[in-house]
């Protein structure tokens, strides 16, 4: 979705890992080009700063439009209905998406 928006759509992935997996994830990112911004928040200070957001991992994933406001919470890989809502969101911005790309 990034290329296909020339980059204005992109992903932000926070992971916070214990000490034992921190290593492992960054050795895992640092063998992988992957295009999403991914930051490891070891002392889990971006949640430490958002207090609002729920523990229940089904909040963890949303949607902020240009402003910055959520308009999608949910994770479109595990929930077929958030994808479909992800993909109408995308398609009134930024127009159709491809078959087969997403």
């Amino acid at each position: 979705m990034e290329e296909l928006s020339n980059n204005e759509f992109y992903n932000v992935i926070i992971l916070t890992p214990g000490s034992n997996a921190k290593k492992d994830l960054e050795h895992l990112f640092s063998e992988k080009l992957i295009p999403q911004t991914i930051f490891i928040d070891s002392a889990n200070t971006f949640l430490q700063r958002n207090p609002h957001i729920p523990s229940e991992t089904m909040y963890h994933t949303f949607l902020l439009d240009e402003n910055d406001k959520a308009i999608l919470v949910g994770n479109p890989i595990t929930n077929k209905k958030i994808k479909e809502l992800l993909m109408a969101i995308y398609e009134k911005k930024f127009g159709k998406i491809p078959e087969g790309e997403f």
